[in-house]
């Protein structure tokens, strides 16, 4: 539960913000509504199959730290907001159109949210793998991603260097986050 929670805060505000900021700066809103509706499609098909996860088992109800809670869902938030609008002036400042750059932010969000769902849910624990719905979900979410952005599949065809570009940023970020996070969890030396 807490795992939906941390992606839950963390995804939708990196989406309100990165459109916002996107459209202030660029005066024009970088996610087409076809993609808008496709992030929030096959996130809700990963956010059903997360009851499956494999978690440790509370028999009483659990008491969460609100304030924790709310500081991990801001780290993801904080790098994944720096990095998408570095990203998207970037890429307004290399003359792409902006129904690829509307292309390349779904790509960017999706493969985000999948990766913060696999950083949240090892907050407590990486000892225990993901299940096999969560693992079939989140691979199938980046495959669609990739087959609908190369094929132009409901959105405007991006560009493979693109995707790979994509792809790349949000690996080295969740690399990142993920080396900062066990620093922060790692048993501190007496």
């Amino acid at each position: 539960m807490m795992t939906w929670a941390i992606t839950k805060l963390s995804r939708t505000a990196e989406l309100t913000i990165l459109i916002t900021i996107g459209y202030l700066l660029f005066g024009f809103i970088p996610l087409s509504l076809n993609a808008m509706v496709l992030v929030a499609i096959l996130n809700d098909l990963v956010t059903m199959v997360i009851g499956t996860d494999n978690a440790q088992i509370t028999y009483h109800p659990e008491k969460w730290n609100i304030l924790k809670l709310g500081k991990i869902a801001a780290g993801y938030i904080f790098a994944w907001i720096i990095v998408g609008i570095v990203y998207l002036i970037t890429l307004k400042n290399t003359n792409i159109t902006s129904d690829v750059i509307s292309t390349n932010l779904f790509i960017y969000l999706m493969f985000s949210a999948m990766a913060t769902i696999l950083l949240s849910r090892n907050v407590q624990s990486t000892k225990i793998r993901p299940s096999k719905m969560v693992k079939v979900a989140i691979t199938g979410n980046c495959l669609l991603t990739i087959i609908l952005s190369l094929g132009g599949i409901g959105i405007t065809r991006a560009p493979a260097i693109l995707c790979v570009i994509d792809v790349a940023i949000v690996l080295l970020v969740t690399a990142v986050l993920f080396i900062v996070q066990k620093m922060k969890i790692a048993p501190k030396a007496v």
